[in-house]
């Protein structure tokens, strides 16, 4: 996986280049036959003279879609974008849960791989390119859809159901559950007039202590959760000034071997202070062994 950084946040020229190239190192050896298809979007990053002459210096065919048909002719609009929305809004749900209430680049890119290898599949990809006319090759399915735009329907709102007064609602938290008590649990059934203990009222107030207690089961849990999880993100948030590159693109791959590197030479650096403290705290231990022990005579004329 390439990622890059720019100063302005947006794709430029330089980060358009670097892609081609991460294109060409990964498809060049499983073209079929001479030229491949390379297909993007109008940015003007990708019709700059050297993005143009570097695809054919590698038999790149370059092809730009037409403006405002993204949505109907670019795989990743089509099809892989929804369930890569998806699979982010779930770990970011799952995350807030945890107790994140900043889901930052850092969680993010703790997260970006499982939610590429959620999203990504071969059966997505390809049905990417299929719904999009693509391979194969299917204009009606393009031309189809330019007509009309399907929108979401909305569906109507379902009629408020209104709640038998008989029958008092089921507690849920501890102080619904003791006026429940108070007021419901005895009284005159209204269906038969009797007075007493009113058995389908005992039946809520059980359903109550049940969901009561298992609440607060979950509640103990989350919070168990939530705590590992505190103390994991707090480990990942933690600057430790490593500097892999500033600016530009790099590969995740070479991110890590830089810094496995940079802990190497840091941890021989800390082994050599602790030889050199070793043979210094040898040398007092010597000196002090060979100075000549003091008299008790000489202990009493001081005194």
């Amino acid at each position: 996986m390439l990622l890059g950084i720019s100063e302005s946040g947006y794709s430029n020229d330089q980060i358009a280049l670097d892609y081609l190239k991460h294109f060409n190192k990964y498809t060049k050896q499983r073209r079929r036959g001479v030229w491949r298809l390379f297909i993007f979007d109008g940015h003007g990053s990708h019709l700059t003279y050297e993005f143009i002459t570097m695809c054919w210096d590698n038999k790149i065919w370059p092809y730009s879609l037409p403006p405002h048909t993204s949505h109907i002719l670019q795989p990743l609009d089509v099809v892989v974008f929804q369930p890569y929305k998806y699979h982010h809004k779930k770990r970011v749900e799952i995350a807030v849960r945890e107790g994140c209430d900043d889901f930052n680049r850092v969680e993010f890119l703790h997260c970006i791989k499982d939610m590429r290898k959620d999203a990504f599949k071969r059966s997505t990809i390809q049905s990417a390119f299929k719904k999009s006319g693509i391979w194969p090759l299917n204009a009606s399915i393009v031309l189809d859809k330019l007509p009309t735009i399907d929108r979401p329907v909305t569906p109507l709102p379902s009629a408020l159901q209104i709640p038998d007064p008989a029958t008092p609602p089921t507690p849920v938290t501890a102080l619904q559950v003791e006026l429940f008590t108070r007021k419901h649990l005895q009284g005159v059934n209204q269906e038969t007039g009797e007075y007493g203990v009113l058995l389908s009222r005992i039946t809520k107030l059980s359903r109550a202590a049940v969901a009561i207690a298992a609440a607060k089961e979950k509640c103990e849990k989350d919070l168990k959760d939530i705590t590992v999880t505190a103390k994991q993100r707090a480990k990942r948030q933690h600057k430790d000034g490593r500097h892999v590159q500033t600016g530009g693109t790099i590969y995740i791959a070479d991110a890590r071997l830089r810094t496995a590197a940079k802990d190497s030479i840091q941890k021989k650096k800390e082994e050599r202070a602790a030889k050199r403290a070793a043979a210094k705290a040898l040398k007092e231990a010597e000196a002090r062994e060979a100075s000549p022990p003091t008299s008790s005579n000489e202990s009493n004329q001081e005194i």
